[in-house]
């Protein structure tokens, strides 16, 4: 390599570092000191590690998706942090699993998928949604409620249940314990005594 070529090469290694000045291209872990964006824009800001009196410029989520608003990370977990072009100004983040957010007791975490969110999940289906699943399917809660087309099943905190519709089918055998009610007057049951002292002796079909 001759003289000339040496000095080419340091005249383009002095423009990259001049061009890099006040830069960070480098990725790096930091710990997440404010999430209450004002603006509403998912927004963080963070404090590095290397110097922990600096607080950084609100940077933004990296998201793989437009539909899907996860829960910001909170106060004291780690983030990774990069900036576009290396401008601290044009940060973005993504979380990451390490001591500080430790990952989830699962019996298969290779097969089994779990989100735990502390607030309120909604979920908005356009078109129509379809579950599958190979062994048996719970669902937990307070209470519940079902909708569609005007009829409504609920299942209350207290156990009790409200099915209401405008009429109602039901194909099989049904067996109830305990007592029941039409319009506010009790049902006979086979075996019942009328009023005159007489059994009933068959069920109405």
């Amino acid at each position: 390599m001759n003289l000339l070529e040496l000095l080419s090469q340091a005249e383009k290694a002095s423009g990259i570092a001049l061009d890099l000045r006040d830069r960070n291209p480098f990725a790096y872990l930091a710990i997440v000191s404010n999430n209450e964006d004002e603006l509403g824009r998912r927004r963080i800001k963070v404090v590095n590690p290397a110097n922990p009196s600096l607080e950084s410029h609100w940077i933004r989520r990296l998201s793989t998706t437009f539909k899907l608003d996860e829960p910001l990370p909170k106060v004291g977990q780690t983030v990774l942090v990069f900036s576009s072009d290396g401008v601290d100004t044009n940060g973005w983040y993504l979380p990451c699993v390490n001591d500080i957010n430790p990952p989830f007791e699962k019996d298969n975490p290779q097969l089994d998928y779990r989100y735990d969110i502390e607030g309120k999940h909604e979920l908005n289906i356009t078109g129509t949604s379809e579950t599958t699943v190979g062994e048996a399917y719970s669902l937990n809660g307070a209470s519940v409620t079902i909708t569609a087309g005007g009829a409504m099943i609920a299942i209350g905190s207290g156990g009790d249940i409200t099915i209401t519709g405008g009429s109602i089918n039901i194909n099989g055998d049904v067996a109830i314990t305990g007592s029941g009610t039409i319009n506010g007057k009790e049902i006979a049951v086979v075996g019942a005594v009328d009023s005159r002292g007489d059994a009933l002796v068959n069920s109405a079909q």
